[in-house]
This record gives C-alpha cells, structure tokens and sequence, in this order.
C-alpha cells in the first residue's frame, strides 16, 4: 500500500468546510487503497488517528515548517505528496520539497489575484473583513510575477494540477507546460438530496415562525464581503410586499470572529423587528434540515477570493432544494444558469437582490422550476465522482515496483 502525504493548512474533523471537508472526503472515500498522513497547522505538536490508515498531524510552529514536513517524508516513507491550498502555498510547497525528489501533485483552489478581483468590494470591507480580504494569500499574489509561477508549476517534480472550475484550468494551463486537470467537487448528495422534512418544520417552529411564513436564508461564514449586510438592508423593503417573510441568518463556522457578528447582529435588529429574525450563531451539524426549510437562500458575494471557487453552500442548498441567489463573480456563472437553475445578480446591487427574492417568492412555478434544475446541477458535484476522480490520479502519479 502506497503512501499520501496531504498538506492543508486547517484540517479539523469536527469543522469540515471547505479545504478540510476536501481532504477528509479525499482520504476516507481512497483509505482502502492508500495510507493518508495529513499535515496540518495546530496548536501544538500532536499526532492522532482518524481511523488505521489515516495519520493527522498537527505542526505547532506553521503547517510550511518544511524542516519538520521533511522529517515526516523520510519517517513515514512517503511515496506521493499532495498539497491543498494557494498558489503561493503550492510554490513554497514546490521550493521547499523538490529536493526530496517524491512526486507532487497540486490542489490550488485560487489563480493570480488582479486588481479586477477587488472592484465589488466596499471601503469598509477591508477593514471590517481584514483577514478574509487583504490577510489572504490570494491577496498577496498579486505582486508575484508570472514568470515566478511558470517557473514553479513547470518543474518535472510537478506531475498534475488540480483545479475545481473551468476559469482556473484555463488560466493555469496558459502558463504552463504541466497538465492541469479540472475535478469539481462539493457536496453529499444523497445527505442533503433527502433531508428530514419532519425535523426540519419543527425546527422551524422553534424558532416562532409559522408553517406557512417565508423563510429568506443566509448560511456561512459571517464575512461581510457575503452581501448580509445588503441582505438585512432590503429586508424591510420585501417584508412590506410580503409580509409572511422571515429572515433566518445562520453564522455557521468557527471561522466567524465574534467582532464581525456582533456587527450583524447589531445591524439586523436595527433594521428589522426581533419577530421577524431569527440569528444562529454557532457551528451547524445538520446543514440540510436548514436548507430545508429555506424558501430562498441568498448569498450574494462581492469578493471571489476569499470563497471556493463553486461555494459549497449553494451546492449543498441546491441538492436540498432550496432556490438560491447568488452573484456572478469568480466562478459561480459556472455553476448557476440565471433563471434556469438559480439567480444571478450584480454585486451590491441591493434592488436586483430584492427584485430576485421577491420574484422566488411570489411565483411558485418560477421556484419549482429552479429547484428542479437546481437538483439536477448538484448531482453532477457528488464527492463519489470528485473522489474516484483523484484516486485515478493518484494511481497514475505514484512509483509502483
């Protein structure tokens, strides 16, 4: 049996969003063919298992000590190394392992950052939204020339990059020679395919809603640069249109700083009355029953950066069948048709996004017709079809004797 190490910055088992819930699908969906050491930041120093033949470690000084990541390559005898995260990661990942002469393969979930990436952004998000706008490595990207990452993504250490969207595959194999391949990945959907109806109607009157009100959602981190706070500002407009409409915000993540919530939070109740919102601020354990009770489900982006190129929540909502509208920025035109199988709007374009709630809300046909499509879409991003995907290049890319 050959031996994977997978780099990622976070990986925590009981917070599996993004890169971590990646890694995790990746390593026990393949764990009967190949032996997974996942090297990842932490507090301090420590080791457990996940199960027999899947290997945390947690690296107290920085997940990028390569000193200590080489000292695991030679204990652990390493036979394929895959690192999940930026493309400045990937190049030091490149820089500081080559020299182990073991093959690479990279995820990168981010391209060059331009200043085009940026112009959706408000002043205030740079400050009030610090490390998920200027903190982030993709940020940083944009004073690394070209020539830098060619020349990186091109060494013979380098056996595939992986990419999620069609964007990143096209603008990666238009700088270099190494072949990049596009695997999508995302969502469980049989889980959120067939959520507990029952449990989630009752869910919803616990909150004091009745069973015929209007549920509008958001579901996430609570960075800013989400488009909740424009969310919150037009909800009083719809609310005069329809006055069943109920706003549940869901600050689902331990990534969610208290600072930034407070902020919503102070916000929403200023502009919307307490019986009209509902605010859930904790870690989310079953997504789907929410989702469930969601007649619209917004999450109206203004920062590609700092999200998955296709964002896991609207997958996830979209298998449930909960219509979504979102913004087409980075590479969410990929995946939401306007009109067809969502909406999509301008960033901060706050009559769009109440014209598009109100339009979901009043015309049933319309909404079924999304959420038929919608399904159709998620089911194309199961994590069965991404995983047996990597497992093949897996197979192709490790020394077999």
């Amino acid at each position: 049996m050959k031996n994977i190490l997978v780099i990622v910055g976070f990986f925590d088992p009981n917070n599996l969003s993004a890169l971590p819930r990646i890694v995790f699908e990746i390593a026990s969906k393949n764990s009967d063919k190949f032996r997974f050491f996942i090297c990842t930041n932490g507090k301090d120093d420590k080791v457990y298992q996940l199960d027999e033949k899947i290997t945390v470690y947690e690296i107290k000084s920085s997940t990028y000590d390569y000193k200590k990541i080489k000292s695991f390559i030679i204990e652990n005898n390493i036979d394929l190394i895959n690192f999940h995260g930026s493309l400045l990661g990937s190049i030091l990942c490149i820089r500081s392992l080559k020299c182990a002469k073991i093959p690479i393969i990279l995820n990168i979930y981010e391209k060059k950052a331009n200043f085009g990436d940026f112009i959706h952004l408000k002043f205030s998000d740079f400050w009030r939204a610090y490390y998920r706008t200027i903190g982030l490595p993709f940020t940083k990207s944009i004073i690394m020339p070209q020539y830098i990452i060619s020349y990186y993504l091109s060494q013979d250490i380098v056996q595939k990059i992986i990419v999620p969207s069609a964007r990143l595959k096209k603008y990666y194999q238009s700088i270099t020679d190494t072949e990049v391949v596009q695997i999508p990945v995302g969502v469980m959907f049989e889980k959120f395919s067939n959520p507990d109806v029952k449990s989630a109607e009752k869910m919803k009157k616990s909150f004091g809603f009745d069973s015929d009100d209007k549920i509008i959602m958001y579901f996430g981190h609570s960075s800013i640069t989400r488009g909740i706070d424009d969310l919150i500002q037009v909800f009083p407009l719809i609310k005069n249109k329809i006055p069943k409409a109920k706003l549940v915000l869901v600050l689902n993540s331990k990534w969610s700083s208290s600072s930034t919530n407070d902020f919503i939070v102070n916000m929403a109740y200023k502009y919307i009355p307490s019986d009209s919102v509902k605010i859930i601020e904790e870690h989310i354990s079953n997504p789907e029953e929410y989702y469930a009770i969601a007649d619209v489900l917004s999450l109206v982006y203004r920062f590609s950066g700092e999200i998955p190129e296709y964002p896991f929540v609207l997958l996830e909502a979209m298998a449930t069948g909960a219509p979504v509208i979102s913004t087409n920025i980075g590479a969410i035109p990929e995946i939401i048709k306007n009109d067809f199988n969502g909406i999509l709007i301008q960033p901060k374009n706050k009559r769009e996004l109440a014209n598009a709630i109100e339009r979901i809300l009043l015309d049933e046909k319309f909404s079924d017709f999304l959420v038929e499509n919608a399904k159709k879409t998620a089911k194309l991003f199961d994590w069965n079809i991404a995983t047996d995907n990597i497992c093949r290049i897996y197979e192709g890319s490790v020394k077999y004797e």
